[in-house]
């Protein structure tokens, strides 16, 4: 029943993208991410902390599954994204928008709400929380942009609590069907 929600709402998500209109093509972009600083701050309780982590190489992989829609310089999509851990992997939907300065590409990117796990847990829920990623990448080809970026966590009735992480990373993309590249 879970997984059958999941596919419910994805196609749900491709099928509005697609009649945003004819230009939309379908996205598949695969991202290797190492965070190189963490942190997380708690105004409620007066309390911050954080964790710089550069001697350890912790390497986070995601894919998202998309519909975009726009032009060569600005383009913007909805879809899906997820994170492995190989053992334990977790997804919720995305809206993101691009401007390409080439080679320069910027990217901002809002998520959240609606969380699924795939592996052990295998679970599907709600949450009221938000997650936004800012990016500035290098176009090395027009398949392959290497990155930094920074992604905040927060929940939407606390904000003032968020957890946050800076990153360096490689995004693979692969666009399929509509017009242009």
């Amino acid at each position: 029943m879970k997984k059958r929600s999941v596919v419910v709402v994805l196609v749900a998500v491709l099928l509005l993208a697609g009649a945003l209109g004819a230009s939309a093509q379908l996205r598949l972009d695969g991202n290797i991410s190492w965070p190189f600083y963490l942190g997380v701050e708690l105004g409620d309780l007066g309390g911050t902390g954080t964790s710089e982590i550069s001697n350890y190489a912790f390497l986070f992989p995601d894919i998202e599954l998309s519909y975009q829609f726009g032009g060569q310089v600005l383009r913007g999509g909805i879809g899906l994204r997820a994170f492995t851990l190989i053992i334990e992997s977790a997804g919720w939907p995305i809206a993101y928008f691009e401007a390409e300065l080439k080679p320069i590409v910027l990217r901002a990117e809002v998520g959240g709400g609606w969380f699924f796990a795939f592996g052990l847990a295998g679970a599907s829920e709600t949450a009221r929380v938000i997650i936004g990623d800012l990016n500035v990448s290098w176009k090395i080809a027009e398949w392959f942009r290497l990155g930094v970026g920074a992604l905040a966590v927060a929940p939407f009735d606390a904000t003032e609590n968020f957890g946050y992480a800076i990153y360096v990373n490689g995004r693979f993309t692969a666009l399929f069907g509509g017009k242009g590249k």
